[in-house]
Parts: C-alpha cells; sequence; structure tokens
C-alpha cells in the first residue's frame, strides 16, 4: 500500500511506530496516528482534505526522492549490474 501511495503522489495515514511510519518520516509525507486512536486518525483525515493541496505536494516530493531508489529503471540496473558482474 505504502509504495502505491507515494509511487502515485498520494497522501496516505499510518499508523505511529510501524515500518510504514518510518518511511512517511524518511519521505517527509503522510500523516502518522497512534494505534486504536480513533479521533486521531478522524482528525487526520479532516486535515488531509482541508489542505490537500499541500499534502498532495509533499506526497509528490516523496515520489520524486522514492523514485530515485525504486523505479524500475534502478530495478533493472541492479539486475544487469549483479549478472554482468
Amino acid at each position: 500500500v505504502l509504495a502505491e501511495a507515494i509511487a502515485s503522489s498520494k497522501p496516505f495515514i499510518t499508523t505511529e511506530g510501524t515500518w510504514m511510519s518510518l518511511q512517511a518520516k524518511k519521505f517527509d509525507t503522510g500523516l502518522l496516528v497512534q494505534d486504536g486512536a480513533a479521533d486521531d486518525l478522524a482528525q487526520a483525515i479532516i486535515l488531509i482534505t482541508q489542505d490537500y493541496s499541500k499534502y498532495h505536494l509533499k506526497a509528490s516530493h516523496a515520489h520524486d526522492k522514492w523514485m530515485k531508489t525504486q523505479s524500475k529503471e534502478v530495478f533493472y540496473n541492479k539486475l544487469a549490474t549483479h549478472f554482468v558482474s
């Protein structure tokens, strides 16, 4: 889900303390909520919908960073390097 969200430049919400939250912090995107905190989740949804352009811009920047290491071209180059070496 995270890869698809970042690859599509979509804002996302994830739970604190997870691998996805580490990626959200690493790529400066997404909103983090506490596990089981329904009020926090509702607030995060409201924040994204009220200021979608801000969160979409952050998601677009995350997409650019993500694609430098996760694109199909990077994958092909790694495969080619592995098999040529």
